[in-house]
């Protein structure tokens, strides 16, 4: 659900604050999708195609976990959002690692962006 108000022109992208945080497993993580409707209906969806969200992402110090959505718009008219309408859709999941996994040394505080560095 957007927090606030914004008009998406055609090319364009927007990115809206959502005031969600999520805490979950070590074994979980939130996909974020686009609404089927947004694409289908008004050639408009998530930046990224489908947002990760690690479970060391809430309280992360630089973002305290608040995660925003990205959109864009493929069609030809604005897209209005207006506060408290739904833009993105989310499917939570347990995941598996790998045998040989390495450990993670300390703690990620990177926020948006930091898996892999």
């Amino acid at each position: 659900m957007s927090l606030e108000d914004g008009i998406i022109k055609p090319g364009e992208a927007m990115t809206f604050k959502t005031g969600l945080k999520v805490c979950m497993n070590e074994d979980e993580c939130l996909y974020v999708l686009s609404r089927s409707s947004q694409g289908y209906k008004y050639n408009v969806c998530l930046m990224n195609s489908v947002g990760l969200i690690d479970s060391d992402f809430y309280n992360n110090p630089s973002n305290e976990g608040h995660f925003s959505v990205r959109l864009v718009n493929f069609g030809t008219d604005d897209f209005i959002v207006k506060r408290g309408d739904k833009i993105a859709q989310g499917v939570f999941s347990k995941y598996l690692t790998i045998d040989d996994e390495e450990d993670i040394e300390g703690e990620r505080t990177g926020g948006l962006g930091s898996t892999g560095r």
